[in-house]
């Protein structure tokens, strides 16, 4: 997501909307401030336009702004200092002095406010707005931002997120179910055959844009991919207390995949949303996650306390990049990071799983997700970081190194490799001896700090899986599925297929796909590949990457007791990187 301000949200405010709505819908409500000047003129920066669920950013293939949809608009001087909601119908033009004025191919219109502040409005496109590039303009107090570039599109779907962001756990509704555990979180997993609804916005354009919709399904085609598998679809149009926000019920199968990630997407047309996730369980009255916590870990959680998870991780990565110009660069670095933090339960249902460091998504599944800069991946939601010591130590077959501490609960160090320096690549620029070679390694803490006792855990570096179609892979068609090949793996290991592509200006989009070592092999589907923007080029080089990484899988006899930490356990992972074009 293009993170413009401090935080990202979604005010509604419906004179009729009852208990369990209010609650969900302030519960995506957030508040973001800029020092400005309330006089000044409204700017709009580049990329200011974003769909108010998924917050697409500008140039991905789902970034459009959908006739009839909620979208926000970031900036300054758009509104008054102190937020102002609408609060009936029909919805008005103007709010507070602002205005929001939307021009494609010549024909110009007035969208529909529901709140406006200094750096953040959010309003409803009109549903007759014609199709195509078009610009945004923002008034308020009588001055006029420069036009801003906006892409209105038929449909494009966006699905709220518990992170707020657009990434993460969706917010998801189980049908029938109590206030108390209405919504789907890691502690109130669905059920095989369980009904669930949906809510985003994106759908498309209906009659009245200004009043409540009356409940009808909309002509758009519509699919939910479980898993990435479509499931049975019940219910897909308008919310019926709001305008522009949508719902679609849907119903699982009788045998989904089960876990605390399961990727969840809506597919209109031919243009997939934001992948969010879903918790699955068919039994436990908490999901768990392969590699990381178990549904025994997450007792707290339930009981509304925070969770301390403590992760360290010992990687190689090893680089291939043909860098057109330059010729063909190949290097490698080793590196352990340590995180030692706390989750409180709001944190810990809207983080997302694989990237908070802690769990996966079911085997044979993928996720889509955005980045800023290649070579990261963003966990938009940020826990507190625990006193675990000044370092903490490793222990191996070639002596003793340390992972010194970088931030408040954040331990990292390169501690061997030689990689040259190359835009956007962690560790570039080291030149050190090779230093995780297979092996017994020893990670400890010596005593401990102010928050965690003293740990020791051992971990086994084993041959990593041999890549075997690796420099046959020159580029991948987004519309095509992308097939790895691999050889060895054990049934103690888990093979992570992860794709960056980089748009010209900068961020971008990604995919991560589990598997089994075992299996031999991974097909990327095309729907997944489809989310990915063309890949810029540097030096006459793609920026895409796809990598293939070998982790291990943690059991819970895996996992010491420490003192001041409910989860702990150390890994292994060694990533196979290449550049890659997706075109």
């Amino acid at each position: 997501m293009r993170e413009i301000g401090t935080s990202r949200t979604l005010c509604y405010k419906s004179p009729s909307m009852n208990a369990v709505s209010r609650s969900f819908i302030m519960t995506t409500c957030f508040w973001a401030a800029l020092p400005i000047s309330a006089s000044a003129q409204p700017s709009v920066p580049a990329g200011g336009v974003l769909n108010a669920a998924s917050f697409a950013q500008a140039g991905l293939p789902n970034s459009g702004i959908a006739q009839g949809s909620i979208f926000v608009v970031f900036g300054s001087g758009l509104g008054p200092a102190v937020v102002v909601l609408n609060s009936g119908f029909p919805l008005p033009t103007e709010l507070a002095g602002t205005s929001v004025r939307v021009t494609v191919s010549g024909t110009s219109g007035s969208a529909l406010l529901l709140y406006t502040s200094a750096t953040q409005v959010s309003a409803i496109m009109p549903s007759n707005t014609p199709v195509g590039e078009g610009t945004l303009t923002v008034t308020y107090n009588g001055q006029t931002s420069p036009p801003s570039a906006v892409t209105v599109v038929g449909s494009s779907f966006g699905i709220f997120t518990r992170s707020q962001a657009g990434s993460g756990p969706a917010w998801v509704q189980h049908a029938g179910a109590a206030l108390a555990s209405l919504f789907n979180s890691l502690v109130n997993p669905g059920r095989p055959g369980g009904v669930f609804t949906i809510y985003g916005t994106g759908l498309g354009a209906v009659a009245d844009d200004r009043n409540p919709s009356p409940v009808q399904n909309l002509p758009a085609e519509v699919s939910v991919l479980v898993g990435n598998s479509p499931v049975t679809v019940l219910y897909s149009g308008r919310s019926p207390e709001f305008p522009g926000m949508d719902q679609i019920n849907f119903q699982l199968s009788q045998d989904p995949p089960e876990g605390c990630y399961v990727p969840l997407a809506v597919k209109v047309g031919s243009v997939l949303s934001n992948f969010t996730s879903l918790s699955i369980s068919r039994s436990a009255s908490a999901c768990s996650v392969v590699g990381g916590i178990a549904a025994a870990d997450l007792a707290k959680a339930a009981a509304g306390e925070s969770l301390n998870i403590g992760i360290v991780t010992l990687g190689r990565i090893r680089v291939r990049i043909v860098a057109g110009i330059l010729g063909t660069i190949e290097g490698k670095i080793d590196a352990g990071t340590g995180t030692i933090q706390r989750f409180p339960p709001a944190t810990l249902f809207a983080a997302r799983g694989l990237l908070a460091g802690f769990g996966l998504s079911p085997y044979g599944t993928c996720t889509v997700f955005p980045f800023k800069t290649l070579g990261t991946i963003d966990e938009v939601v940020q826990p507190i970081g625990l006193d675990a010591g000044s370092a903490i130590n490793v222990n191996g077959p070639l002596g003793r190194k340390t992972l010194a501490k970088a931030s408040p609960g954040i331990y990292t160090t390169v501690i061997g490799g030689t990689l040259p320096l190359l835009p956007g690549l962690p560790g570039g620029g080291s030149n050190l001896p090779d230093y995780l070679e297979p092996g017994s390694y020893t990670i400890d803490n010596g005593g401990g700090g102010a928050d965690v006792g003293a740990f020791s855990a051992t971990v086994q570096i084993a041959p990593p899986l041999a890549w075997t179609n690796r420099d046959a892979l020159t580029a991948a068609p987004r519309s095509q599925p992308l097939t790895a090949n691999w050889s060895g793996g054990t049934a103690n290991q888990i093979a992570v297929l992860t794709g960056l592509s980089q748009l010209p200006g900068g961020g971008g989009a990604g995919f991560n796909c589990v598997e089994q070592a075992s299996k031999g092999n991974f097909t990327v589907p095309a729907d997944v590949l489809s989310l990915l923007p063309v890949s810029a080029t540097l030096f006459g080089a793609p920026l895409g990457t796809l990598s293939l990484t070998t982790t291990l899988l943690v059991q819970d006899s895996d996992k010491p007791k420490v003192s001041g930490l409910d989860v702990f356990f150390v890994n292994y992972a060694d990533s196979n990187t290449r550049n890659l074009g997706y075109r």
